[in-house]
């Protein structure tokens, strides 16, 4: 875990938004990432990609990031940080989400991870919330509404194991990827670009596989840079899967 967070600071301590002189205006980018627990590691990956060739990130959005953000940022409110963020959490009495994009970050973090089952709600600026992953498996539209033209959205399919589950945990959990995959998800139609790391296989907790992880962003990453290139020189990105398997 600690691997993880070192490897987080380090890329969005770098992260920018890139000047593409000479091409007229581009198309402000958007990055949603989707909320999976270790298997969030991926977006590691993928925004160490995205600064390697330089592709502009102007705003981002994201689940269960607490973790992470609080190593690699001293900001405690939403207005000290240099990439506008939008943190997402599901309010447990109207159904819908709810986005956080100012004030302090902490509450919102902490709404944003409070996975039912294992923590209890977090009671918020008038809500009743949980996990943002229960209304938007990836917050596209949540970074759309900060002001994103082009939405790269960032899915962790955490698929089904051959294996019944062993705990209360598991089962929930189990529960939660199937809904997800049965149901109608709306966060697609706000997507552009959708990006799927191949970590089908990784448990919640296993965030020991780190290397696996990170390489896992990496590639889908690379996999997907046609299609943003293509999105920032005005030509229309294909909306399309990109997912790459180790």
């Amino acid at each position: 875990m600690a691997t993880a967070t070192k490897w987080l600071a380090k890329t969005l301590q770098g992260l920018r938004s890139f000047a593409y002189a000479g091409q007229g205006a581009r198309p402000k980018v958007g990055v949603a990432l989707g909320g999976g627990f270790a298997r969030g590691i991926a977006h590691i990956g993928v925004l160490r990609l995205l600064e390697q060739y330089e592709i502009p990130v102007d705003f981002i959005a994201g689940e269960r990031l607490e973790d992470f953000l609080r190593k690699f940022t001293p900001a405690r409110h939403f207005s000290e940080l240099k990439i506008p963020l939008s943190i997402v959490a599901t309010d447990l009495v109207t159904g819908k989400g709810v986005y956080f994009t100012d004030g302090e970050i902490g509450p919102a973090l902490r709404a944003s991870c409070a996975y039912p089952g294992l923590f209890m709600p977090v009671e918020y600026r008038g809500h009743v919330l949980a996990d943002g992953f229960l209304t938007e498996a990836a917050p596209a539209e949540a970074v759309r509404k900060l002001g994103a033209e082009l939405v790269i959205s960032v899915y962790l399919d955490p698929g089904l194991l051959d294996e019944k589950p062993r705990n209360t945990i598991e089962v929930i959990s189990r529960s939660f990827s199937i809904i997800q995959t049965a149901v109608t998800q709306p966060w697609r139609a706000a997507t552009d670009i959708l990006i799927e790391p191949d970590v089908h296989d990784v448990l919640w907790y296993e965030f020991k596989k780190t290397p696996q992880l990170v390489a896992a962003g990496e590639a889908a990453a690379y996999a997907a840079l046609p299609q943003i290139k293509s999105a920032l020189a005005g030509r229309p990105a294909t909306k399309a899967a990109v997912s790459v398997a180790p």
